[in-house]
């Protein structure tokens, strides 16, 4: 790998000054030998433009397996504690068309990107079956699935009943997830999630498509970082606008 070029960007991550660079065929955000102070040895630590599609990191970003730190048995047990707290049995819902295995999508200079993150905790994924929606980062939180409302080709509507800790008890809620489709062909898609109220967005893409877009990879073999490279911010207004903009014609 050959330096050429530099291009410095500042501020896209706290405590880190980024230069892009390209050596052979590959297109480094960083690349650095850091001295970890604690334990007393170098390590390195690279954030870098992946363009294999067979890549590693893409079967490690839409892997919705279990492992020895988030069990099939744990996830039973968070089952049958769900339907306790809920007291009630879960329904077995129609699933239709809809996709179903979900990841997040980034945006970057103008461009869509696939991230494989140095800590995996923050690889988002959502998933939905017959009776449970499962939000994944370091951990399996689970929903019950009451319904799935397809308002059209490109919209569906999703009813949850869900269960937070709040002031020394635990509590029930309603959650509607709004899943607008932006390109089908790729299967993105805008989601609304709307938690009593408050709304959240996050742009997803179909699991089985995340290697038709690039991938950034946050990489140390040894240490975990503890920023992660910072993508620019969506402008989900324009583009819920642009959307129904669309579906009016």
């Amino acid at each position: 790998m050959k330096s050429v070029s530099f291009i410095f960007l500042f501020g896209l991550l706290p405590c880190l000054i980024f230069a892009q660079f390209k050596m052979n065929d590959t297109t480094f955000l960083v690349r650095e030998v850091k001295d970890s102070v604690d334990y007393g040895y170098d390590y390195y630590h690279a954030i870098y433009f992946e363009r294999n599609k067979n890549a590693q990191e893409y079967k490690w970003i839409a892997d919705f397996g279990f492992s020895k730190f988030d069990s099939k048995k744990e996830y039973q047990r968070n089952i049958n504690y769900l339907k306790k707290t809920l007291k009630t049995k879960f329904k077995k819902v129609q699933l239709k068309d809809i996709i179903t295995r979900w990841c997040m999508l980034y945006s970057y200079k103008d461009s869509f990107y696939m991230y494989s993150p140095s800590e995996y905790c923050w690889n988002y994924q959502f998933q939905i079956t017959d009776s449970v929606v499962v939000d994944k980062g370091c951990e399996r939180i689970l929903s019950a699935l009451d319904t799935i409302i397809k308002k059209s080709d490109t919209h569906y509507q999703l009813k949850l009943k869900s269960t937070r800790y709040s002031l020394q008890h635990w509590e029930k809620f309603i959650r509607t997830i709004n899943i607008y489709i932006i390109n089908k062909k790729e299967g993105i898609a805008v989601f609304e999630d709307d938690y009593s109220g408050k709304k959240e967005y996050n742009l997803m893409i179909n699991a089985t498509n995340i290697n038709h877009f690039p991938l950034i990879v946050n990489y140390c073999k040894t240490d975990k970082q503890f920023d992660e490279f910072e993508f620019d911010k969506i402008d989900f207004e324009s583009l819920l606008k642009k959307f129904r903009t669309q579906k009016s014609r």
